[in-house]
């Protein structure tokens, strides 16, 4: 799951003038803005994260397949790039499966760089 913890953001001053960075530990993206122009810091802090968040999770990246089979069918998300996928035990909605699998490449992706 993306949270905002999952976010280290610092906000400080260079001979630029203000400076925004923002870190997603689990994979190591990472932007900043130096210096950051006439918006206000808060607002770039936002667009930083919102950028980095997109490149963790692209929607474009899952499909979601509805199997029938007997007694019951399932649902099912597949991650295109990775290929990992998650099935639903009838309890899970696709959001939590989506999450499972970017918990999982996240971990996978702090390991390969370890």
């Amino acid at each position: 799951m993306i949270a905002a913890k999952d976010f280290h953001t610092t906000v400080g001053h260079s001979d630029k003038g203000v400076f925004a960075r923002v870190v997603h530990p689990p994979t190591g993206n990472e932007l900043m803005v130096d210096p950051v122009a006439d918006e206000p810091v808060g607002r770039v802090v936002q667009q930083l994260i919102a950028e980095l968040a997109y490149r963790v999770f692209d929607p474009k990246d899952f499909v979601t397949q509805l199997i029938r089979a007997k007694p019951k069918g399932f649902t099912r998300v597949v991650h295109l790039r990775s290929g990992k996928y998650r099935d639903s035990d009838g309890r899970k909605t696709v959001k939590d499966l989506q999450d499972e699998l970017l918990d999982e490449l996240a971990e996978v992706h702090a390991t390969e760089k370890d």
